[in-house]
C-alpha cells in the first residue's frame, strides 16, 4: 500500500514538474515591444458592433471577418476597432470588426469602409502564445505610462491587429496630455 501511495506521489510531482517546465517555455517566447510613432493612414472595412460584450452577434461578426481571410477572400490582416475606455464601459463594448485590407484589394459590398488618421499612436507589439497572452489592462497600463513618459495620453480609440496565432499588434491613438 505504501509502495502505491509514493508511486502516485511521484507521478502527480513529476506532471507538475513538467507543467512547470512547459509554462516557463511558454512564457519565454513571450515579449512586448511599445513604441511612439506617427500616426500612419489606415482603412479598415468591416461591420459595426455596439451591444455587450461576449454577445452572439459579435462572436458572428468576428467569425465572418476571419473566415474572409483564411479563405484568402480578402487579403489583410484582422482586426478589431475600438471606441471607448474599457474601464469606463464595463460589460458593453463599441467595436468595429474587420480587416485591414492590403491596397487595391477589392471589398465586398457587404462591409462598411472606415479610415483613420492619427497624429500619433504608441504601438505594442505582443508576441506570446495563445495560453499565456499578457492581460489587456496590464497592456494598456504599459502604454500608459510609456504615453505619459512622452508627454501624452491615451485617446478613446484603439486597435488591435491580429498577426497570425502568437502575434497581435495594438495601436492606441494619442493625444497631447492636457488637451
Amino acid at each position: 500500500m505504501k509502495k502505491k501511495v509514493f508511486v502516485i506521489l511521484g507521478l502527480v510531482a513529476l506532471l507538475a514538474l513538467a507543467a512547470l517546465a512547459g509554462y516557463y517555455y511558454l512564457t519565454q517566447s513571450q515579449s512586448i515591444e511599445l513604441s511612439v510613432e506617427p500616426g500612419e493612414k489606415y482603412r479598415i472595412a468591416g461591420k459595426y458592433y455596439e451591444g455587450r460584450y461576449g454577445d452572439r452577434k459579435l462572436e458572428m461578426i468576428f467569425s465572418e471577418m476571419r473566415q474572409l481571410v483564411q479563405a484568402n477572400n480578402l487579403k489583410g490582416d484582422l482586426a478589431i476597432l475600438y471606441y471607448g475606455n474599457p474601464r469606463e464601459e464595463r460589460g458593453s463594448v463599441k467595436n468595429f470588426i474587420g480587416i485591414l485590407p492590403e491596397s487595391g484589394s477589392d471589398l465586398p459590398d457587404s462591409l462598411e469602409v472606415r479610415t483613420f488618421l492619427p497624429d500619433y499612436t504608441i504601438t505594442a507589439r505582443i508576441h506570446s502564445h495563445p495560453a499565456i497572452m499578457p492581460r489587456p489592462n496590464h497592456i494598456r497600463e504599459m502604454m500608459e505610462e510609456k504615453a505619459r513618459e512622452m508627454g501624452y495620453e491615451l485617446d478613446t480609440i484603439f486597435i488591435e491587429k491580429y498577426l497570425g496565432n502568437e502575434d497581435i499588434v495594438v495601436m492606441h491613438h494619442l493625444s497631447k496630455a492636457g488637451k
